[in-house]
């Protein structure tokens, strides 16, 4: 009797503690809705509902990416919505590479706060449109292939839908010249990028994955990450930097070093139970309002929270000598390459629109951006010097591509919307001319 007395008392017990939680977050939850939309004076989006657990169930109701029929229709591997505090959603779309630090997941398919669509195919590379799409590693007689290499820019993060990315402008220009002039060349378009990745990790990937494709031509399209990446990665005390090692390739030579004593393995077992933790503590609203008001009291703002790194010059340097190994790799193999620094806010004079000028408040990194584009334009120059001569070699910036653009372009302070893509799109195929090639 005594016993089940006892056990009343701690279910009870139970009980109650599990109601104050629930109350606690529901009204936490309700405390951050106010302060988004009467304080900061921001809509509910699917980013705020998918955020917080309790939220969550609501965005699944609504949701707001274009065409979610295309993607339900798509047969591969449905591993949901991935939010920055996913992560081990993006562990799924993005697993770790002993090579190349991370590389993209086969047969997949994922939404990005619940509106941007991505999906691969058999062979790890990102849709441009089709659903089910194969590309024969001996490439056909009479296609010119292209392979466009990059990171979440070219990835497609900005673009609703994969017809929406880079690449898919590329290819859907193309095709418009081809109407134009009235010839019937084959362009095939392969989108190459992966999200996160910087010069490094493509040099990597043209070396160890994509020549195998026979390219016509790689086109390179980057510069942001080599400025947020390599300044960081610079910003590590003790770091005898490589230039081929991103932080992650770090990270795993650290963790395998570890994994060889008992002390070292417990050490990592605690760091997957910390991290595991950490993904269910970001969707609690509790304790996100808890952080804000830690962060408020110690005057930290989201931009500064960021910030953690300062420009160095040897960033530069690195992303000089990653682009011109690619370009030795494209005549040791017999490939055109074409190598573009990309736009991002603040590094360019665009004119920005009211939805720009808000974007651009919460910028963490101008200082070391505006350095670094101003380096890398040098390099470029550099470049241009060396291999000027070269046909099969096109080095051009792009980083200002948007100066006389007037309308929104940035879905954020770096990726593209679908107008910016065509815009860039247009830019490159321009620049490369591919009016008097063929297929090899």
């Amino acid at each position: 009797m005594k016993m089940n007395n006892r056990n009343k008392i701690i279910l009870r017990g139970l009980g109650i503690g599990i109601m104050l939680i629930l109350i606690i977050e529901i009204f936490s939850t309700v405390a951050l809705f106010f302060i988004n939309t009467i304080i900061k004076k921001r809509p509910v989006d699917d980013f705020f509902l998918d955020k917080f657990a309790i939220t969550r169930p609501i965005s699944y109701l609504f949701p707001s990416s274009k065409n979610m029929d295309y993607f339900k229709d798509a047969k591969q591997k449905d591993i949901g919505n991935l939010l920055p505090t996913s992560e081990d959603k993006w562990k799924d779309l993005m697993p770790p590479d002993s090579i190349l630090g991370w590389r993209l997941a086969k047969n997949v398919k994922c939404t990005h706060y619940n509106k941007y669509i991505y999906i691969t195919n058999g062979q790890g590379f990102l849709s441009i449109g089709k659903t089910d799409f194969y590309y024969d590693p001996v490439k056909p007689k009479n296609v010119y292939r292209i392979i466009v290499v990059g990171a979440s820019a070219v990835f497609g993060q900005g673009a609703y839908t994969p017809a929406e990315n880079l690449p898919a402008m590329i290819y859907e220009y193309l095709q418009k010249i081809n109407q134009g002039n009235g010839r019937k060349t084959v362009y095939e378009v392969i989108n190459a990028g992966i999200g996160g990745y910087s010069s490094s990790q493509e040099f990597l990937y043209i070396l160890t994955d994509l020549i195998i494709f026979q390219p016509d031509i790689i086109i390179v399209y980057d510069g942001w990450n080599d400025q947020s990446y390599n300044n960081l990665l610079l910003s590590q005390p003790g770091e005898d930097v490589n230039s081929l090692k991103s932080l992650t390739h770090y990270g795993l030579e650290e963790r395998l070093r570890r994994s060889y004593t008992v002390l070292g393995s417990f050490s990592i077992f605690c760091g997957v139970v910390k991290s595991y933790a950490n993904i269910y503590l970001n969707q609690s609203g509790a304790v996100t309002l808890l952080r804000m008001a830690i962060h408020k009291c110690k005057n930290i703002n989201s931009a500064q929270k960021s910030l953690k790194y300062d420009y160095h010059q040897r960033s530069v340097e690195i992303y000089k000598e990653n682009l011109t190994k690619m370009i030795m790799l494209a005549n040791f193999y017999r490939f055109r390459i074409a190598i573009f620094l990309q736009p991002i806010m603040g590094a360019d004079k665009k004119v920005l629109t009211p939805e720009e000028r808000e974007i651009f408040q919460n910028i963490g990194d101008l200082p070391c951006r505006i350095q670094f584009y101003e380096a890398a334009r040098g390099a470029f120059k550099d470049l241009r010097r060396v291999y000027g001569d070269d046909r099969k070699v096109i080095i051009k910036d792009l980083s200002e591509s948007f100066n006389n653009i007037n309308e929104t372009v940035y879905a954020d302070s770096g990726h593209l919307l679908l107008n910016g893509n065509r815009i860039m799109a247009k830019n490159i195929i321009d620049a490369i001319n591919l009016s008097d090639v063929t297929a090899k």
